[in-house]
């Protein structure tokens, strides 16, 4: 299937097949209506993350849409208010075919080799694009735009992030990060900030969340899953490649097939993800804490005991697995593992203490209640306070965050690393854990451990929302709660 293009003629969609299918039209229909319930929130201008603050932060008309389309006079919009632009996105995606020879704007497909068809499509648009700001600076060309809510949690957006980014990169587009909204503060509170891109972005009237090879793409939760789809994995996955079955000595799974997926994503956690200097310190004192508390035994040379970790998640977001589908993975899998988890670990290292260090991650302290009631006294286990903060379960969780220096480490002057990782691959936290541990680590040398159908379900990238909703999917999966992130 041939590419699409941009051309400055009508301002709408074009689709070349013959007609409307009756998925499409109802579909449309469906996202019309849906336009009666969309809630507007008050925008703040984008943050660059570096680059400078847009002045043109409110937006009067909506381009690309219709012209009496009025109902948002500020940025950033609800998520769910570009489902207008993804209509049933993969049926408009089968049914597409561009003559030979087009092309999306400035896509090299010398650059995207099999890539083509994901950024395909017309983009017509009579609309003429800003070239400056409103302080001079030259517009960047093509940009993507990602915008943070609070209907998501924490590692669902990173997650996102680490994907969005990616793509971002493989079309040679500037990449921002819209964060006004956001319940978390500012990018900047958590992570450092990435080099200016040298060009402005775009005004929110200019951004539109399909198709993709629209000058200006924005991606929401929302949307998210009109892009992150069969098509994304068939574009960018290593199709020839099986996912390897490995029944021991830990059950799990190689994601083969998401190999190069995998290192996009990879690629943009060590490009975006460099903590502040802030959360570096609350890992550091968080160390200090397990240390002077000799909760895990005493320590030499100020280094951790070795131990692992485990993430338990509650909440909203159930397992795959159909037999606890409305239900939660037992309690005593998670005890199982980390039993034969030890063991194995002993056989390797017979200097390892006789019981299990535990390092615990969940959203409900009733799951440290449980594991505590149910294991041995031997066993030693730390869980941090609720207030502690995500970001350092996160870092004790996987190993911890990228460096400068394209090192992975617990904090900047900490090495200490878990080792195991046990958690369920349906929580965002569990997926970003594997892209900490890295390739080999997580999946060749089985440190991360998947309790959630490990002999079938495996890394995906993110836990995607249910398509063209803000919703969690009928049975459960994809949903997450910015005060639920876990």
């Amino acid at each position: 299937m041939a590419q699409g293009k941009f051309v400055e003629e009508d301002d709408q969609w074009s689709d070349p097949a013959k007609g409307l299918g009756r998925v499409t039209l109802v579909c449309l229909i469906a996202a019309a209506l849906g336009l009666l319930g969309l809630l507007m929130f008050m925008g703040k201008a984008i943050d660059t993350i570096e680059g400078p603050q847009h002045a043109n932060a409110v937006s009067k008309l909506i381009a690309n849409h219709p012209a009496d389309s009025r109902l948002a006079t500020s940025f950033p919009f609800s998520p769910s208010y570009y489902l207008k632009d993804c209509p049933c996105q993969s049926q408009k995606d089968a049914q597409l075919s561009i003559p030979a020879g087009s092309s999306s704007i400035e896509l090299s497909a010398s650059d995207l080799f099999n890539q083509q068809t994901y950024f395909q499509g017309r983009f017509l648009n009579k609309t003429a694009y800003s070239e400056t700001d409103q302080g001079g600076k030259q517009i960047c060309e093509k940009s993507l735009t990602y915008l943070l809510d609070d209907d998501f949690g924490f590692t669902f957006h990173l997650n996102a992030i680490s994907l969005a980014a990616a793509l971002a990169e493989k079309d040679s587009r500037a990449f921002f990060i819209v964060d006004s909204e956001w319940d978390r503060g500012t990018w900047s509170d958590h992570f450092l900030k990435m080099p200016d891109p040298g060009c402005a972005p775009p005004p929110p009237s200019e951004m539109a969340g399909c198709p993709r090879s629209t000058r200006h793409w924005i991606v929401t939760s929302s949307i998210l899953s009109a892009h992150f789809s069969k098509e994304f994995m068939e574009s960018f996955g290593d199709n020839e490649d099986l996912d390897q079955v490995i029944p021991e000595p830990v059950p799990g799974l190689i994601p083969s097939s998401r190999k190069s997926i995998y290192q996009m994503a990879r690629s943009t956690f060590f490009r975006l993800f460099i903590l502040s200097e802030a959360n570096d310190q609350l890992i550091r004192k968080t160390k200090q804490e397990i240390i002077k508390s000799a909760v895990w035994g005493p320590s030499s040379d100020l280094r951790l005991p070795p131990f692992i970790s485990v993430h338990i998640r509650k909440g909203d977001r159930h397992p795959h697995d159909p037999a606890h589908t409305y239900d939660y993975v037992p309690i005593n899998y998670y005890i199982d593992s980390i039993n034969s988890t030890w063991t194995r670990l002993r056989d390797e290292d017979p200097a390892l203490p006789e019981s299990p260090n535990v390092y615990l991650a969940s959203d409900t302290p009733l799951a440290l209640e449980q594991m505590r009631a149910l294991t041995p006294a031997s066993w030693k286990f730390f869980h941090l306070s609720e207030a502690g903060g995500q970001v350092i379960d996160m870092a004790f969780l996987g190993g911890g965050w990228p460096k400068p220096d394209g090192s992975v480490t617990l904090s900047s002057t900490d090495s200490e690393k878990p080792l195991a990782t046990i958690c369920t691959v349906s929580s965002n936290m569990c997926q970003f854990g594997a892209l900490q541990l890295g390739w080999e680590e997580a999946f060749e040398k089985s440190k991360w451990i998947n309790l959630d159908l490990p002999l079938s379900a495996g890394w995906m990238g993110v836990e995607v929302p249910a398509a063209n909703t803000g919703d969690s999917n009928p049975n459960g999966h994809g949903h997450g709660s910015a005060h639920h992130s876990h």
